[in-house]
């Protein structure tokens, strides 16, 4: 008779080698369900002031995102920007000054901006389209809030890697009666560790 210490050798290895594939063998997710995020975009923006005579700006802005991926496969998406007005004119009063006294800053207007949007995702392969509908608040070259739409096409460069492009449109109301229309770059990472849907994992 064989030892029986190969059989219980022989039999623990089939068994881990049928309830144990190996990572490599999970398949690859390409979905957001579930996913936390992080994104990075850089946007340039035309603001149009509706009101007869007033100053039409370009600016450009540095935003990061987190995101959360929702059951459906969708994402909330909030929004945060440091904004620059470079081309407003010498005489825009700028809100560096002490005392009336101008700094060097005063003719580059710095802002804040700040939006959540619900992200509509359609496509579960590599390339993905979106529709994000939302509402956004903006320090400069006004205040104002006010609705706002993106529209963007989005390409998985892994699991948890994605770059995209994104056109948007938005009307705020405060300071100014101002429209924007923006285009953006992005690239955003995503971890799946707190999803708890087992065996799709990738790495991250």
């Amino acid at each position: 008779m064989s030892h029986p210490s190969r059989w219980m050798g022989v039999v623990l290895l089939g068994a881990l080698s049928v309830s144990s594939p190996a990572q490599a063998d999970f398949p690859a997710r390409l979905d957001h369900t579930g996913a936390l995020g992080l994104a990075v975009d850089l946007t340039t923006e035309f603001s149009p002031d509706l009101r007869v005579g007033q100053v039409d700006t370009t600016r450009f802005a540095l935003e990061v995102s987190p995101t959360w991926g929702l059951a459906s496969g969708d994402e909330l998406v909030v929004v945060g920007g440091l904004v620059w007005s470079p081309f407003l004119p010498r005489s825009t009063p700028g809100p560096y000054k002490v005392n009336g006294l101008a700094l060097t800053l005063q003719d580059y207007r710095w802002g804040g901006e700040a939006a959540a949007f619900y992200r509509m995702i359609r496509g579960r392969e590599e390339w993905k389209s979106f529709l994000d509908l939302g509402l956004r608040a903006d320090s400069e070259p006004a205040l104002g809030v006010g609705p706002a739409v993106d529209l963007g096409l989005q390409y998985e460069l892994s699991p948890v890697v994605g770059a995209y492009l994104k056109a948007g449109a938005s009307l705020e109301i405060g300071g100014a009666l101002r429209a924007g229309f923006s285009g953006s770059l992005g690239i955003q990472g995503r971890t799946y560790l707190l999803d708890a849907a087992p065996g799709t994992h990738p790495a991250l």
